[in-house]
């Protein structure tokens, strides 16, 4: 197996879909393995393998947080494996904070001081999304904030906003929020 990697120990190699693949290959030197373009630089988390292929892609799944899945090709010993990022079924929409609590926190600071704050709070949404998502392509959401009566509104993919809610629900004086606490009035149909 030293051949695959070269000199030192192989506790040492970088758990990859690649070096997985390698690894497959050595074993079952008749096995076929197919990687999909960007799959094979994906890491793997924990992952055994003690078992036959399709409970490895099961597994390798689990591993990889779905971001890769496999199956047998049409040969008899040949196998796919698949870099494809889960998708987030999500739609853009928008959420109004209101930061009042924030900004008393902050005392007699001027106009400059809470946008540059609130521009850090961006920053930090921005780099949480970037870690939380790594390797997709993020679009970070829009901010917005009226100082008049304190409102940040952001606008971008649910999924996104999310962690700007819990970004700014953790701000220091800012009320804890849930959705649980809203009231949904749901309008029943009119009978004929």
């Amino acid at each position: 197996m030293r051949e695959a990697w070269g000199p030192g120990k192989l506790a040492g190699v970088i758990a990859t879909v690649e070096n997985l693949a390698k690894y497959l290959r050595i074993v079952d030197t008749n096995l076929s393995i197919v990687l999909s373009a960007g799959a094979a630089d994906v890491k793997i988390g924990d992952l055994k393998i003690h078992s036959n292929m399709s409970a490895i892609m099961e597994a390798l799944s689990v591993a990889t947080d779905g971001n890769i899945r496999g199956g047998p090709a049409a040969n008899r010993n040949a196998w796919f494996i698949m870099g494809g990022r889960r998708t987030i079924v999500s739609q853009r929409t928008v959420e109004v904070f209101n930061l009042t609590g924030y900004i008393r926190t902050l005392g007699d600071a001027k106009e400059d001081v809470v946008r540059a704050k609130l521009d850090e709070v961006q920053r930090l949404t921005a780099e949480t999304l970037a870690t939380l998502y790594e390797g997709r392509n993020v679009e970070n959401p829009s901010f917005r904030f009226h100082a008049g009566t304190s409102l940040l509104i952001v606008t971008g993919n649910s999924d996104y906003i999310e962690v700007v809610r819990k970004i700014v629900n953790a701000l220091p004086g800012q009320q804890k929020s849930s959705h649980e606490d809203l009231l949904d009035i749901n309008v029943p149909p009119t009978q004929k």
